[in-house]
């Protein structure tokens, strides 16, 4: 830097100049601009600008809330001529001034909060269909500033974890998933044990390899099938041939085709580029370098292919596994179509071969308890006092686009299921004809009958199919073949039917009339009508009588939610339709509710979906409720209950988003108290009786005309999938803000305890990665797939996953909501013009060295965050109880990506990392250990020293708050692998609450009966429960293991065979009644016992099977070696929460 000048050789008088250069700037720029954007451009084109000034702007910028402008401004700094005038003391750009160096770690934060802002913004701008011109030219200048930043503190080896792991995320929303995976590795790299980091990089590698590739992997009868139909198929061809292999993914297929002498070129085609790189490596490990260029990767749609730009000439073999679970959703049809007009041969003489040749569907109508309980909200359901009949509340899926069905393994359903018909062949798809396949792509409606031989209730159509590969070599989707695929489950409702019907309830001998529409990806399943028994002639008629179908268009099957809700019929998501049919879960609430109303209060609900908790409220006599709407369907259905119910409407607010109830709380409070002042001045002060009496009823007449001095604060804390609500710890911080102006304040829950087990799972495992070579034929697959496995997994059942449980339950945390949100909030005062705020850098632990380097912690103050308070809506108090909140978590929004796998969503988040403290306790089979000083496991794993709560009490939320670390020593009482830790929840609805926890599977005292004795494996849950003895519930907590094998009922071959191509014969069942009734897998010997409805309702546990909640689970950590345990062992584990996201990791 030869242009560098300074005045002083030791550089202390351009440290005085610059402090000095500083202060100007400050005073320069201390007023908020009018336009940051103007500010930003004058900068860019002024001479006159220096290191100081520029990043004031960008600060200044940021406490403004313009942090699109902020990011830039930031880019501005590393900027050639700043550099080289005012970053470094010579030519060496590795040396930086020090008060420089200061300024840009200061700074970082608020960087880490900008971008995660403007994440926000870019997923919100990502999800409409049209886009403003100037909002893409805003996201390209914001990418060039991103990398422009991220480049200039990779050169000054400033960069930390938490600012990759943030623009990882950025880019994740611009969907430029290469760098944003490259950006999270760097950032895992940087700090292993940040959260943060971990969840981010989950959250791209579930975007970039969908989750069924490991199943699919791991199903060797599927692959062993798949290379005996290609080999087979090669060999009826003479010469040289060629594959086309439409889908490649991992590229195992193509490898299969590349082996065959005969095969003399393999055409690999997949549209994503991550999966082509997989390929690529994939190939080059397994093919010698001889035969390398057989294989040609494509990485473009298949229907964007021609001759001879991609292929030469047309393929012989075109082998395809496009298949979801309905058959038809991975768009088979227009591939197929497409393919056999560019692609393939038509030809007598050398027709191409399509591999699978041929599909048929089957269908079973079901009873089933868990599928009820999220379709269709059940008529009889207690939603604590509130009258229901006249809505109706379906589930989205089988009522709207683009959900026609979900999926289940059936063998896997909570409480089972019972078969109400035969398994019926309904379809049958030949790969091979061109011509009809056109047909079904163009779109088909049909109609057939299913005859009902089992009396019960109707739920559901289960729906899979069997695929012919070639000749003899089957595969089947069925649920006791054990295969990669789960079955498509097409709800049944009463709205659908032509005859609208109160009740679903089906005898032995009625027949359902069912309609089927096909079209491209489009596969739609409904029963449109139910005829009884002497009715049954009338639908044989119907359907044997040509040209005199009833037309009915496959528009009134699926539609859009506002459609239906015109129709008085509400869809709601499957999530919100599980809460509302928990019964157990609202009488618990409602019972909590009515304990602490003393008097007139005001109940606010921080809700994450549909809930009629609000209308409870008002109807249990609470002044005024505040609730959550998150679409106008919530807001007509809240008001449509409401009024059914007799609620005075006036004292309901809705809220659209968490961030407004802090300003509608503090409007509807300020309202009140000028209408209490009003009261006050109209009738005066006096005190005669009948002028109280007048204002009273004045009062009454107009809501909100008191000013209450309670309130009721009731918090989603767990979602249906078993996890921590994203973003728990910002609506927490939000919350307080709620609750300042009242004198009493209570929290449900109050409390919440974090409980988890050790299981062993070959099932959970084969999930989550590539198991062995063996699963893969022999082929080097796992190696490259794995690098993009993930630890957390939510929507598990443990009550039906094949498991077993290596130790008790323990507990690992405690959140304590109560003081978490009312501890804080009488140290804030809304006067204050200037707010110190401790800006915490995540603590980073060495794997080399083995010591505790804990990241300085730097304070800031910032001016004028009053003025624009209400902008953040996060106060932000500089009292030590809310220290252990960083700047990134009171203003960060975590990036919320949904992703898909097979039909079923699965929600990853990621967010701001909290520091984290370290909690201890004393629990049954679990001994927490109090570690003063490092400890290294075997994987060189260096852990922090515990932190110490001060002696005189004070609140750091070390061992309650959302950033906890704890070392746990365990002792095993089965022997196994430790493949997972399984946690779930217990909410503490009541602050009096003195009982135990009911959590602890050794707690349990119940267990389900089976509804008909004489068929096996088909249990459904009674509403009665039946005692156990304590001896037989402490054998089932402790040893019970789950095995699919010994506890499934086997095929009947005479009557299933159809639709079955399983790997391992079986036997005929010996009871005619049990056909066709597909089992349960449950523990051996009976289920997991369920905890006691005779316990109190003050404390309700997501563990409990009578609960909507699943659980969520982690993984063990596939980089260290497999931890093999024998009764008896001790295992030490090191477990973090941060936020939302747990980790865990096996110390010894």
């Amino acid at each position: 830097m030869a242009d560098y000048d300074t005045e002083s050789s030791d550089g202390s008088d351009e440290d005085s100049s610059s402090e000095t250069d500083y202060g100007k700037s400050v005073q320069l720029l201390g007023s908020k601009q009018s336009s940051w954007a103007y500010i930003l451009l004058s900068i860019k084109n002024s001479q006159n600008f220096d290191f100081y000034t520029v990043l004031t702007a960008a600060q200044q910028s940021f406490l403004c809330m313009d942090f699109s402008n902020a990011i830039k401004l930031f880019a501005v700094v590393f900027d050639q001529r700043i550099n080289k005038q005012w970053l470094y003391t010579d030519d060496n750009s590795s040396v930086l001034l020090p008060n420089v160096k200061a300024k840009l770690l200061e700074s970082q934060e608020m960087l880490t909060v900008s971008i995660t802002r403007c994440c926000a913004v870019v997923l919100e701008e990502s999800e409409q269909e049209h886009v403003d011109q100037l909002d893409l030219e805003n996201i390209v200048e914001l990418k060039q500033s991103l990398h422009a930043i991220l480049m200039g503190y990779n050169k000054l080896g400033l960069e930390t974890a938490v600012l990759l792991s943030q623009a990882s995320a950025f880019y994740l929303g611009c969907k430029e998933y290469e760098t944003a995976l490259s950006l999270s590795e760097r950032a895992v790299v940087l700090d292993p044990l940040l959260i943060t980091a971990q969840e981010v990089h989950e959250n791209i590698c579930c975007h970039l390899v969908e989750r069924w590739h490991f199943v699919m992997l791991n199903d060797k009868f599927r692959n062993s099938s798949y290379e005996r139909a290609i080999l087979r198929a090669i060999d009826q061809y003479s010469g040289d041939v060629s594959v086309c292999d439409v889908g490649c993914g991992s590229g195992l297929l193509s490898l299969i085709a590349s082996k065959h002498p005969s095969c003399h070129r393999v055409y690999a085609v997949e549209k994503m580029s991550t999966m082509v790189d997989i390929a690529k490596k994939v190939f080059e490990e397994n093919i010698c370098p001889a035969e390398a260029n057989k294989i040609k990767l494509i990485n473009k749609m298949s229907s964007k292919m021609s001759i001879p730009s991609d292929l030469s000439k047309e393929a012989h073999i075109l082998v395809t596994e496009t298949f979801d679970a309905g058959l038809f959703g991975e768009g088979i049809l227009p591939t197929l179509c497409h393919a056999w007009s560019k692609l393939l041969s038509q030809g007598e003489k050398t027709k191409s071969v399509v591999i699978p040749s041929s599909a048929k569907l089957y269908v079973q109508a079901i009873e089933s308890e868990a599928i009820l309980e999220e379709s269709r909200l059940k008529p009889d359901v207690d939603l604590c006092d509130l009258q229901h009949t006249s809505v109706c509340i379906y589930s989205t899926v089988g009522m709207c686009t683009p959900d026609p069905y979900t999926t289940h393994d059936l063998k896997q359903l909570p409480g089972g299921y019972r078969t109400l018909s035969d398994p019926l062949m309904f379809m049958e798809v030949n790969f091979n004809d061109p011509k009809k396949l056109s047909e079904l792509n163009n779109g088909k409606l049909q109609h057939f009958s299913l005859d009902i031989t089992r009396s019960g209730r109707l739920d559901a159509l289960a729906v899979w199919f069997s695929l012919c590969l070639l000749d003899d070599v089957e595969i089947s989707t069925h649920t006791e073949c054990n295969s990669c695929w789960e079955q498509a489950i097409f709800p049944v409702n009463s709205c659908s039917l032509k005859e609208k019907r109160s009740s679903l309830d089906t005898n032995a001998g009625d027949v359902l009339r069912v309609t089927q529409f096909v079209k491209g990806a489009q596969h739609c399943l409904s029963v449109t009508d139910i005829f009884r028994l002497g009715e049954a002639s009338a639908v044989k008629r119907w359907l044997s009588s040509s040209g005199q179908q009833e037309k009915i268009e496959h528009e009134s099957i699926l539609t859009n939610s506002l459609e239906w809700c015109k129709k008085q019929i509400y869809c709601l998501s499957s999530g919100d339709i599980a809460t509302l049919n928990d019964s157990s879960f609202h009488q618990a609430v409602g019972k909590t509710l009515r304990e602490i109303s003393h008097g007139q209060a005001d109940f606010i609900h921080l809700n994450t979906g549909f809930s009629p908790f609000c209308l409870q409220a008002l109807k249990m006599g609470y002044r005024h409720a505040w609730t959550t709407v998150h679409s106008p369907l919530h807001q007509v259905l809240t008001w449509k209950l409401g009024q059914e119910n007799g609620t005075d409407l006036l004292a309901l607010s809705l809220v659209q988003e968490s961030e407004d109830y802090d300003l509608d709380t503090a409007n509807r409070r300020r309202l009140d108290k000028n209408r209490s002042r009003l009261y006050k001045h109209v009738d005066g002060d006096t005190d005669d009786g009948g002028a109280d009496a007048q204002r009273e009823g004045r009062s009454t007449q107009c809501s909100g005309s008191e000013l209450s001095e309670k309130c009721v604060l009731v918090l989603d804390v767990v979602d249906w999938h078993g996890r921590l609500v994203e973003d728990l710890s910002e609506k927490v911080a939000r919350m307080r803000k709620c609750v300042l102006s009242y004198r009493e304040a209570r929290v449900v829950p109050h409390r919440v305890d974090v409980w988890a087990v050790l299981i062993d799972s070959e099932e959970l495992l084969s999930r989550s990665r590539v198991v062995s070579n063996d699963r893969t034929l022999g082929y080097n697959i796992g190696k490259f797939v794995n690098r993009f496995s993930t630890r957390n997994h939510q929507s598990i059942l443990l009550e039906s996953l094949p498991h077993s449980k290596l130790c008790k339950p323990f507990k690992m945390f405690t959140l304590d909501l109560k003081r978490l949100v009312l501890n804080s909030t009488h140290h804030y005062q809304e006067t204050e013009s200037e707010c110190k705020t401790s800006i915490y850098k995540p603590e980073s632990v060495s794997h080399t060295s083995g010591t505790y380097c804990p990241s300085s912690t730097a304070t800031c103050t910032y001016n004028a965050l009053e003025a624009c308070d209400h902008q953040s809506s996060v106060p932000l108090s500089g009292n030590g109880n809310n220290n252990n909140q960083t700047m990134s978590e009171k203003l960060s929004t975590r990036c919320h990506v949904e992703t898909c796998d097979s039909k079923r969503q699965a929600h990853t988040q990621t967010n701001i990392a909290e520091p984290w403290s370290l909690h201890q306790d004393t629990q049954d089979g679990a001994e927490y250990a109090r570690e003063n000083s490092s400890l290294s496991g075997e994987g060189g794993c260096s852990l922090p020293k515990k932190l110490r709560r001060d002696s005189d009490g004070a609140d750091d939320c070390e061992n309650w708050g959302f950033n906890q670390s704890t070392n746990l020593t365990l002792d095993m009482t089965t022997p196994g692998t430790v493949t997972a830790l399984v946690y779930w929840f217990d909410l503490h609805l009541s602050d009096q609450d003195t009982t135990t926890s009911t959590s602890s599977l050794a707690s349990a005292d119940t267990v389900k009966p089976m509804t008909d004795p004489g068929v096996s494996g088909s249990a459904l849950p009674e509403s009665g429960s039946v005692a156990i003895s304590d001896e037989i519930v402490s054998d089932l907590s402790s040893h019970s293991t789950i095995n699919s094998t010994n506890a499934s009922l086997p095929v009947d071959p005479q009557t299933a065979s159809p639709g079955l191509s399983c790997q391992s014969s079986a036997s005929a069942p010996t009871s005619a009644s049990s056909r066709h009734c597909l089992p349960i897998s449950g523990p051996a010997g009976g289920d997991i016992p369920s905890v006691s409805s005779s316990q109190s309702l003050s404390t309700v546990s997501t563990l409990n099977p009578v609960h909507h909640w699943q659980q969520a689970a982690i993984m063990c950590d596939p980089g260290k070696p497999k931890s093999v345990v024998a009764q008896g062992d001790q295992l030490r584990l090191h477990c973090i929460m941060g936020s939302s996201a747990f980790r865990f990791w096996i110390l010894d």
